[in-house]
């Protein structure tokens, strides 16, 4: 599953998600997972690596500081203006929408 690096690469997949899925599929919004987790207040790359992401990309009051909410998820709106999207941790149980994957 893909990584996100930055906000600019933030704001490459949400345009790309929004301007073609959720138009395709009659969506206002969907849920990705990504290859991230958040442990101990750090971000972890699929490889393992730390990164640190700005606060504006996180979904308001996210992250949360807690052992189950691992897996990072990323919410995306058809609507550019809200504050109700953006990445935020997860336990893995959750029935999310689907993947984002690395393209080839």
């Amino acid at each position: 599953m893909a990584n996100i690096y930055s906000a600019d690469h933030y704001d490459m997949i949400v345009n790309y998600i929004r301007q073609t899925i959720l138009p395709f599929w009659n969506m206002e919004y969907i849920y990705l997972w990504t290859g991230m987790e958040y442990k101990n207040n750090q971000v972890y790359l699929d490889s393992g690596e730390t990164i640190s992401l700005p606060a504006e990309i996180w979904y308001p009051s996210f992250p949360q500081d807690t052992a189950l909410s691992s897996h990072i998820v990323i919410r995306i709106v058809s609507d550019s203006d809200s504050i109700r999207q953006g990445l935020m941790n997860y336990e893995a149980s959750q029935p999310w929408y689907g993947a984002l994957c690395v393209m080839p």
